[in-house]
């Protein structure tokens, strides 16, 4: 899986740099953001390619790294999240109020990260 780590303000980013689909195992992301944990930083943000598929699998990954980010106090950031992520969101009662943190850009991100 090609991935690009990196920090921006007090986030810790996950680029995922190619399409994750319905057979991908996206177990390497929640080691990802443990690794920043580990380093302190607790709040993280994934940008997927607007062509990732949300299956059952990466979506199990993003609450449970969100779970413990929470537990930390950081929380966790989804950017520019395709449509059918945010359709997955909305079934899933996970784009209200500020389970996810939702930005279009890595800006608007650390904008609302400076709130």
């Amino acid at each position: 899986m090609l991935i690009n780590t990196y920090t921006k303000g007090k986030f810790g980013v996950i680029k995922v740099l190619e399409d994750l689909t319905l057979h991908a195992n996206p177990s390497t992301l929640k080691r990802l953001v443990e690794d920043f944990v580990a380093k302190g930083i607790l709040n993280v943000a994934f940008s997927f390619t607007p062509a990732t598929f949300p299956s059952s699998r990466l979506m199990a990954v993003l609450v449970t790294s969100r779970e413990l980010l929470k537990r930390e106090g950081g929380s966790l950031a989804i950017i520019a999240p395709n449509e059918k992520m945010l359709d997955t969101f909305n079934i899933l009662n996970l784009a209200h109020g500020d389970y996810f943190l939702l930005a279009d850009t890595e800006e608007e991100l650390l904008a609302a990260g400076d709130a």
